[in-house]
């Protein structure tokens, strides 16, 4: 009977219900799209910068990523390397120094990253991003970002005399051919990133097989992110630390939680500005009715079922707006999912990040239900103020119209 009764109440006044329900439809669209948007716009930024060189996830030992020395480096267990080969992505060795690179005319300062040629496709895209020459082929050839090259005044098929200091604290020294140049689109790594195989590296450096990190890479799925965890253990119990992109990546990871921070004080506040004004609808509904509330109560109708029934009126509103809401911004999402949004215009913003300006929406169980869950019930919690319109009437009163 109450849903009944609520029901027709609420179609008393068409327009306004109808009214009414587009604006909370709107509202929960906007609340599904755009988080969904944002989670799709973080996850490319994700993938897209850890994917060209720190990958998801990295097995170093506990020092190494506040103190990157030669030293904090650790031959890679068998145990270690049983879970690696069990996960359902790929996993690639590296040996990290810092160098000074000299050509005829110029001397800089540069990283060098010793890599597995083969192995190193599958955590990075790096190799990818070739403009010139070729990959690592032989073990005494080196890459160099385009930025570091051009400072250096060297191109492929040019010598590089590379000095710095062995594992074992001996003075390093080799000379390596220019094979390819990258261009990663950011500029700190063009700037001053070079790569030669892992098998020179252990040679120019003395490594003796000890490595700085085993980077793991991910497809951006939760499954391979739980399959990554199951590192941890394996990791500790060998003295090693596992860390993530979170951690390798602090300030991506600080960029990303402050803008989820601000994009969510204005859902708050879009979210407020819908729910004050229904309430003032509401309000003005009940106002409306007093005299029929008031002949309502003199014929015995407690005034909580009065309550009841106008709670009934805002919770079918609110759940039938949602609901559509929910539904069109499902489609929008799922839509632009399949066919992307190309934001052109600041393309240069998304480049620093290495990432394509076509950003594909993600819709999650978070990003589809914490909105529209978030506006019902702050919509059915907005029905105190008229219960207690309600209870506070008096019969007499209502009746006159008062």
């Amino acid at each position: 009977m109450i849903f009944t009764l609520a029901w027709r109440n609420i179609w008393r006044q068409g327009k306004r219900t109808t009214l009414g329900l587009a604006a909370i439809a709107v509202t929960t669209a906007i609340v599904v799209f755009l988080p969904s948007l944002q989670a799709g716009s973080y996850s490319g930024m994700v993938n897209a910068y850890l994917g060209l060189l720190d990958g998801y996830a990295q097995v170093q030992t506990p020092g190494f990523l506040h103190t990157p020395a030669m030293r904090e480096s650790f031959k890679v267990p068998a145990s270690l390397k049983e879970v690696l080969d069990e996960l359902p992505v790929g996993s690639s060795a590296r040996g990290v120094t810092y160098v000074l690179l000299s050509s005829e005319s110029r001397s800089l300062g540069a990283q060098v990253v010793g890599v597995a040629p083969d192995t190193e496709r599958s955590v990075s895209t790096l190799p990818s991003t070739l403009v010139s020459g070729e990959y690592l082929q032989d073990d005494d050839r080196i890459v160099l970002g385009e930025v570091l090259a051009r400072n250096l005044k060297v191109g492929p098929g040019d010598a590089l005399t590379v000095l710095g200091v062995g594992r074992d604290g001996s003075l390093a020294a080799d000379i390596l051919t220019v094979s390819g140049l990258f261009r990663s689109g950011i500029p700190d790594l063009d700037r001053q990133l070079a790569q030669i195989t892992l098998d020179r590296f252990d040679a120019s450096f003395a490594m003796h097989e000890f490595r700085h990190a085993v980077v793991v890479g991910a497809n951006g799925t939760s499954a391979d992110r739980h399959a990554i965890e199951d590192l941890r253990p394996t990791a500790e119990d060998q003295g090693l630390a596992l860390r993530d992109w979170t951690e390798l990546q602090p300030g991506l990871y600080a960029a990303i939680k402050l803008d989820v921070t601000a994009t969510a004080l204005l859902y708050v506040v879009l979210v407020s500005v819908i729910v004050l004004s229904l309430l003032n609808t509401i309000l003005m509904s009940v106002l409306e009715r007093t005299r029929e509330f008031g002949t309502l109560m003199a014929l015995g109708v407690q005034p909580g079922l009065l309550t009841r029934i106008v709670w009934a009126e805002i919770g079918i509103v609110a759940l039938l707006g949602a609901s559509i809401g929910l539904l069109a911004g499902s489609l929008l999402t799922v839509w632009f999912s399949k066919t992307g949004i190309n934001f052109q215009s600041v393309q240069a913003v998304f480049e620093r990040y290495g990432m394509s300006s076509t950003i594909h929406p993600e819709l999650s169980t978070l990003t589809l239900f914490a909105g529209p869950t978030a506006i019902v019930i702050a919509l059915v919690l907005s029905g105190f103020l008229p219960a207690l319109r309600i209870r506070g009437l008096n019969i007499l009163g209502a009746m006159r119209g008062i």
